[in-house]
């Protein structure tokens, strides 16, 4: 019998799911004013360790999106070019 997804286990996956959400948005923020953004540089950097930790919480429970990975690599990728191409 299939075990049931908990309040726990959606509580992670929306988690993880916002913490790509906010990276992106940061990213955006950061790439229209890339010059002298320092400030949110140091909040895309914070933003992407919480999204690898709300990743390694989400990836260890049953139910992640099967895109959860392609998703969060994406979101990685995109934050690391912004970060690099500021400097």
């Amino acid at each position: 019998m299939p075990r049931s997804i908990g309040p726990e286990i959606r509580a992670a996956a929306r988690h993880l799911g916002d913490a790509i959400n906010q990276v992106a948005a940061a990213t955006s923020v950061l790439r229209r004013e890339p010059a002298g953004a320092t400030g949110e540089a140091r909040r895309l950097a914070l933003l992407l360790l919480r999204l690898r930790e709300a990743y390694a919480v989400a990836s260890g429970e049953p139910g992640l999106a099967p895109d959860a990975t392609e998703r969060v690599l994406k979101a990685e990728r995109a934050a690391r070019q912004a970060l690099v191409a500021r400097h």
